[in-house]
């Protein structure tokens, strides 16, 4: 009772889990293929076919929901992130990272 008081009275904070560093982890695991800016012109992006991240169009009739699957199970050529990121990573990803890559072109 006295620990549901104390929670209550907003003494007693919970700690959350660190927030993943998606900048970092864009630019280690997508950069590659996607290119920094998303446009997908370095080497291996021509070579693999790389997604226009960038695009505005491709943005426009993608869902987040569809980046979030494939950036969780993979698609294609690119491998799958499950075991590197949560899902509420992976839409963070979408949000914070890769939306705003069609606004800066």
């Amino acid at each position: 009772m006295s620990a549901m008081l104390l929670l209550l009275s907003g003494m007693v904070t919970v700690p959350q889990a660190p927030r993943k560093d998606l900048a970092l982890f864009y630019r280690r695991a997508c950069a590659e293929c996607h290119g920094v800016d998303g446009g997908a012109r370095s080497g291996s992006g021509l070579r693999l076919a790389g997604r226009n991240l960038a695009d505005h169009r491709w943005q426009a009739r993608t869902t987040d929901g569809d980046m979030v699957r494939a950036i969780l199970k993979g698609k294609r050529e690119m491998p799958a992130f499950g075991a590197n990121l949560s899902e509420e990573d992976a839409k963070r990803l979408v949000t914070e990272i890769l939306r705003p890559m069609a606004a800066r072109k």
